[in-house]
C-alpha cells in the first residue's frame, strides 16, 4: 500500500507514530508523512527548524518515509499560544495537502490533540479519492473543554461538539485506543457507527526485567506532569506516609503542573522522599523502570478523562511491574482485569497511601502482580498484535473502497 500519514507530531518529537511509520516501511509499504515543525513537548520550535533551516527540512526522508513538514506556531506557554499552535498547523498543513501527489491508497491519521489536525487529512483524501483511517488517542471536545471548564449548555461547547462529531464521522474507519471511547461517541456525540478497538503498545526497550531486590519501596510515576495527570495526588499520598523512611517516590517527566507539584512537596514536607527527575530521554527510561518496585498511574477526577487508558499503562505492564492507580474508569477496569495491582478512585490520595502501605512488606503480592502485568501485556498489548491489527484495518478500508 501507499500510505499517507497525517500527524501534527513526528520525529524528533517522542511519539509512537515514529514506530508506526518505521514498521510500516519495514513491512514493505510506501509511507508519506505530512507533519509539522517539531516543538513538542518543550513548546519551542527547535533551532534546526527555524528560519532558513526550515527549508532543508521541508522535505526529507526519515525511517525510509517521505516526510513533508508544514509551518506552525510553537506551542509556547499559555492557552492562547496553544490555540494558535492548533490552528496554524491545520491551516498551513491543509495548504500543503493540496500540493501532495494524489497517489495514496489510504490516509492514516494519528489523532492526538488537537482534532483540527484531521483537516489536512480530509483535504488530501478528497483529492486522492481514498479512504481515511482515524486512530483516536484523545477525545474531543472533552480534551479541551475539561481544561476550559466549559458548560455543556454553552454555545461554544455545542459548536465544538458538532464540529468534532463531523470530523469523527468523516473517517472511513474510526479506531479507539480505549473501549470507553465507543461509549462516548455513541452516548455523548450521538454517533451511530462502528468503532474498532485497538489499544496502544509499549516500546520493546521496556521488556520486563527481574524485580529489584531492595530494602523499602521505590515507587515511580513516568510521563507528562499536567493537570489531567493529577500528580499532586501522589505528593499528597506521600505526605501521609512520610514517617515511613523506607518509602521513596520518583517523578520522571515534565509538564505544566510540575512546578506546582514541587511546591506542594515542599509545603507538605516530603521533598526528601519525593525526587523529581525531570524529563528524560527515552533510551534512559528502562533504567528507572528496572529500579522501581511499583509503578504509579494517576488521573484527574473527570468522567471523560477516565474513559481514556493512558499509554503508560501498557508500558508499565511491558516492564513487568505492579501498578498502583488513583484513576477510575478504563484504567481501573484494565488493572482489575489483569490482576496486576490495586486501583482506587481518581484523586483519592488517602486510598492510594493505604494501598502503598499494604504492599510495603508484601513481597509475595508484588511478585504476583508483576507476573500478571507482563502476561496480560503479551496477550493484549504486544507490538505484533498492534501492527497486524492496524495494517489489516487499512487493507480492509482500501478493499471496501475499491468495491
Amino acid at each position: 500500500m501507499i500510505i499517507q500519514v497525517v500527524t501534527q507530531y513526528f520525529y524528533p518529537e517522542p511519539m509512537r507514530i515514529n514506530d508506526i511509520v518505521k514498521v510500516l516501511v519495514e513491512k514493505g509499504h510506501t509511507v508519506n508523512v505530512l507533519t509539522g515543525i517539531p516543538n513538542y513537548p518543550e513548546g519551542k520550535v527547535l533551532d534546526d527548524y527555524k528560519g532558513k533551516n526550515y527549508k532543508k527540512h521541508q522535505q526529507e526522508v526519515i525511517f525510509g518515509a517521505n516526510v513533508v513538514r508544514s509551518r506552525l506556531i510553537g506551542r509556547g506557554k499559555g492557552s492562547l499560544r496553544l490555540l494558535l499552535n492548533y490552528i496554524s498547523f491545520a491551516l498551513f498543513a491543509s495548504i500543503k495537502a493540496r500540493s501532495l501527489k494524489k497517489n495514496a491508497d489510504v490516509v492514516f491519521i494519528q489523532q492526538h490533540s488537537p482534532i483540527t489536525l484531521c483537516k489536512p487529512a480530509y483535504v488530501y483524501a478528497r483529492r486522492a479519492h481514498c479512504p481515511v483511517v482515524l486512530n483516536c488517542l484523545d477525545l474531543w471536545p472533552e480534551s479541551i473543554t475539561s481544561r476550559m471548564y466549559l458548560s455543556e449548555k454553552s454555545f461554544l461547547y455545542k459548536r465544538l461538539k458538532n464540529y468534532c462529531k463531523r470530523i469523527y464521522n468523516k473517517a472511513t474507519v474510526l479506531i479507539a485506543t480505549s473501549s470507553g471511547f465507543a461509549d462516548y461517541f455513541t452516548d455523548v456525540l450521538g454517533m451511530n457507527r462502528d468503532v474498532i478497538h485497538i489499544p496502544q503498545y509499549a516500546e520493546d526497550i521496556f521488556n520486563a526485567k527481574p524485580m529489584p531486590k531492595t530494602k523499602g519501596l521505590n515507587l515511580l510515576f513516568a510521563g507528562n506532569v499536567g493537570k489531567s495527570q493529577s500528580v499532586d495526588t501522589i505528593i499528597r499520598a506521600a505526605s501521609l506516609l512520610k514517617d515511613k523512611k523506607d518509602i521513596h517516590w520518583h517523578i520522571v517527566g515534565d509538564g505544566s503542573a510540575l512546578n506546582e507539584c514541587k511546591a506542594l512537596a515542599d509545603d507538605l514536607g516530603v521533598s526528601h522522599q519525593v525526587t523529581f527527575h525531570g524529563r528524560q530521554p527515552l533510551d534512559t527510561m528502562p533504567k528507572f523502570y528496572e529500579t522501581a518496585d511499583i509503578l504509579l498511574v494517576t488521573l484527574k477526577a473527570n468522567h471523560f478523562i477516565e474513559l481514556t487508558l493512558p499509554g503508560k499503562v501498557q508500558t508499565y505492564m511491558a516492564a513487568g511491574r505492579p501498578i498502583l492507580a488513583a484513576a477510575g474508569g478504563e484504567t481501573t477496569k484494565v488493572i482489575e482485569d489483569a490482576k496486576c495491582g490495586l486501583a482506587c478512585a481518581s484523586e483519592d490520595f488517602i486510598s492510594l497511601a493505604k494501598n502503598v502501605d499494604m504492599l510495603l512488606k508484601n513481597n509475595k503480592a508484588l511478585a504476583k502482580y508483576a507476573s500478571n502485568a507482563r502476561a496480560y501485556y503479551e496477550e493484549n498489548y504486544s507490538q505484533d498484535k498492534f501492527f497486524n491489527d492496524i495494517i489489516r484495518t487499512m487493507e480492509i478500508s482500501v478493499e471496501c473502497t475499491e468495491k
